[in-house]
């Protein structure tokens, strides 16, 4: 007799979470938000995160054209050619002179292959780290985003892609969505598979220094050029000898995931210990400097790689990613931080609130600093009472 796996666990119930936000048509034929009231407490409104740029308006915004690189030093090992991959060896000679700026190429005057690879070279342009910076910094300081309560919010508006976009074709989203998993995967392993054959043609070699590779992997990362993003990646440790015929590559994923999930870095960190689930670490600009932007636009391109290729990660990413990604109502808190969540609920649910001599902010640890943060205009001046809680 075999007993029956039980349903209600918490792994159980947060799937089931995942699925109380559904895009539906009406009878006009309209998207709208559907809330399935059988998977958590309605009584809690959902709100969707919608990101505007000033200059051009709420989900709008197209990407900047790069920021081409000029004659400045630029010493990041970044080689990106239209040739089969080399033979990667210990020399002093190969791969070690500085990157010719405007192509992206390192060759060695006494390379044998040299003027068979100048023919090859690829002339596409970079960007410096610098100016990925600036360009990211100018992007952040463009943008805001509202909090909208998902009953006005439109479904067709995903974060800074217009709704009017001809690539998103709802019905065949709306069909794929409601498919089961196997099917889904499918689907997936297809597209990705020939979004991956667009990048052929080209290959981009990094060589990282092991006692440097969090630092030289995430500027390395951050200014391939778009045209390149999803070319096949070779790898070569400094110092050390061998060929990159995929195990060296796993091992580089393999070790930077260790590093972008340590707390140490600042880049990511824990939010759900129960579930050992990572967020964006809210203060990287304090834990990691001013490269904080790079840091992160690097981390979606391995994460878009890992996707592509079929690696996994070495961590778990909070499921928040996907719902801002995919615009969707956020009402997950519980799941998010179940301590806050539980304070919250306790201060709805109970009066009396005006003994706990509370007030709107919340404390956050920046380094050996605690920063009161106001969660309301002049936060920290209003008392919060039973008749102001909702606030």
């Amino acid at each position: 007799m075999h007993s029956t796996p039980p349903t209600n666990t918490e792994r159980h119930r947060r799937a089931r979470v995942r699925k109380e936000w559904q895009r539906r048509r009406d009878v006009n034929g309209e998207l709208f938000w559907y809330r399935d009231a059988g998977t958590t407490d309605t009584s809690y409104p959902g709100y969707v995160i919608s990101f505007a740029d000033d200059k051009r308006g709420f989900a709008d915004a197209e990407c900047p054209d790069e920021h081409v690189v000029d004659n400045e030093s630029f010493d990041v090992d970044v080689v990106v050619t239209t040739e089969q991959p080399l033979d990667v060896i210990d020399t002093p000679t190969l791969l070690t002179d500085e990157l010719d700026p405007s192509v992206f190429q390192s060759l060695s005057p006494t390379d044998p292959h040299d003027e068979v690879r100048r023919r090859k070279t690829s002339k596409i342009q970079g960007v410096t780290p610098e100016a990925r910076r600036t360009e990211l910094e100018e992007i952040a300081a463009s943008l805001h985003f509202e909090l909208l309560n998902a009953n006005g919010a439109n479904p067709a508006q995903l974060p800074l892609v217009s709704a009017s976009d001809p690539s998103l074709f709802w019905d065949n989203i709306l069909h794929l969505v409601s498919q089961v998993f196997t099917t889904k995967y499918a689907h997936f392993v297809t597209t990705t598979a020939a979004l991956a054959t667009t990048a052929e043609g080209n290959q981009i070699k990094l060589r990282i220094d092991r006692d440097q590779l969090l630092e030289e992997s995430m500027e390395s990362l951050g200014v391939f050029p778009v045209e390149v993003v999803r070319a096949p990646l070779q790898i070569h440790f400094i110092d050390e000898a061998g060929v990159d015929a995929g195990g060296l590559q796993r091992e580089w994923f393999v070790l930077l995931n260790e590093q972008l999930a340590d707390p140490a870095n600042g880049i990511f960190q824990c939010v759900n210990k129960t579930e050992h689930t990572f967020y964006l670490n809210p203060n990287s600009r304090h834990g990691i400097g001013e490269d904080h932007l790079v840091y992160y636009f690097a981390a979606g391109r391995l994460l878009g790689r890992a996707l592509l290729e079929g690696q996994v990660l070495g961590f778990h990413l909070h499921c928040r990613f996907s719902r801002l990604s995919w615009a969707s109502p956020l009402t997950d808190l519980k799941y998010f931080d179940p301590e806050i969540y539980k304070s919250m609920k306790w201060i709805r649910e109970n009066n009396g609130v005006d003994a706990l001599d509370l007030d709107f902010t919340v404390t956050d640890r920046r380094g050996e600093d605690v920063v009161a943060i106001d969660l309301i205009p002049n936060g920290a001046n209003i008392e919060v009472t039973d008749d102001n809680k909702e606030e």
